[in-house]
């Protein structure tokens, strides 16, 4: 069975800078993000900055996100509630690239069953995946600043 908490969660377990900030953030992340129970935010710091490792207990799908020094200057400038709201932006992105992938791995895999697919057809059929999650994920960044300059890891 599936661990739910009702909530994402954001471990910052391993955060040794601004932990009082951190602990602050993570509430707030953690009362705004019922609408992604199966979510963990795993925070760690890195000698450029800091890394955001998502995973998702339902779909065992996780992705990787690098705020490098500046940008995590720029992202700790702003307040709690916005920065958590670029996070749930990030959780967005990610939920969507979750359904897309299991929609194409099942029509994939009804194509198969009536023998209509081949390899050169499905890696069209994926690179149509990715690149509408690509534009997804270049919508989400395009206006905002500290997200355009961070590294998404899909």
């Amino acid at each position: 069975m599936d661990k739910v908490n009702f909530t994402a969660k954001m471990d910052i377990s391993s955060i040794k800078n601004n932990t009082n900030r951190w602990v602050n953030i993570a509430k707030t992340f953690e009362k705004h993000t019922r609408e992604y129970p199966f979510d963990t935010f795993k925070v760690s710091e890195t000698p450029n900055g800091i890394d955001i490792l998502n995973i998702n207990s339902k779909t065992k799908q996780d992705a990787l996100v690098n705020f490098e020094n500046e940008n995590l200057k720029e992202l700790l400038s702003i307040t709690d509630i916005a920065i958590v709201q670029r996070f749930k932006n990030l959780l967005s992105l990610f939920e969507k690239r979750d359904k897309c992938y299991e929609k194409t791995q099942k029509y994939l895999a009804n194509e198969r069953l009536k023998q209509t697919s081949s390899p050169i057809f499905e890696d069209k059929v994926w690179d149509s995946a990715v690149n509408k999650i690509q534009k997804e994920k270049n919508k989400i960044t395009k206006s905002d600043e500290i997200l355009k300059n961070t590294k998404i890891y899909l």
